[in-house]
């Protein structure tokens, strides 16, 4: 798993947030399983390069400074500046391998069917990730759905999904996933 130094941070006042950010330092919350919230913070450099080697669900790991042992944690708050669009806060929380957390899953499709090959037909992709619930660690990085068999007209389903044991979809089973339109001549 992923692994991000941290430490502890004595205010939570804007000004400090201000602070830290330009001298490099990310200021994060961390939540832990008892609900509590401790103000931590991160180098801003650590955490880019984090997020850029994250595939999938944002699960990894943060060694708090002074701590023996790192902790798991979930990606489940970024806080954006409204104009610039840069990163000013995150908010993670600590899970266990056997707790339950919601997260989104991105859909990979694999296969191109015969139909859109022979230009009769178009994929249309309703979904690019699935909000799941499941214990975190049943939950898949990504799924994968193969659609490569697809006849023109066709639908896949969120109910026809393969998910793994301990993971269900939030969506609809009845949603459209993913579906060929036959093309009219």
């Amino acid at each position: 798993m992923l692994l991000l130094n941290a430490s502890e941070r004595t205010t939570n006042s804007s000004a400090e947030a201000k602070r830290l950010r330009k001298s490099g330092l990310m200021p994060m919350a961390l939540i832990t399983p008892d609900k509590e919230t401790h103000m931590i913070q991160a180098n801003t450099r650590d955490i880019r390069d984090l997020m850029k080697k994250i595939e999938g669900v944002p699960l990894f790991s943060v060694q708090m400074e002074g701590a023996k042992e790192p902790v798991n944690v979930v990606l489940k708050g970024i806080q954006r500046d409204d104009i610039t669009q840069a990163v000013t806060h995150l908010t993670v929380q600590q899970v266990r391998d056997e707790d339950k957390v919601r997260v989104s899953i991105p859909l990979v499709f694999e296969g191109t069917p015969v139909v859109v090959t022979k230009g009769d037909a178009t994929i249309v992709t309703n979904m690019n990730k699935l909000e799941v619930e499941g214990v975190v660690k049943n939950l898949p990085s990504i799924l994968k759905i193969q659609i490569g068999h697809m006849a023109s007209n066709e639908r896949i389903l969120v109910g026809d999904l393969e998910l793994p044991e301990g993971v269900s979809a939030l969506a609809p089973a009845a949603a459209p996933v993913v579906s060929t339109a036959g093309r009219r001549r």
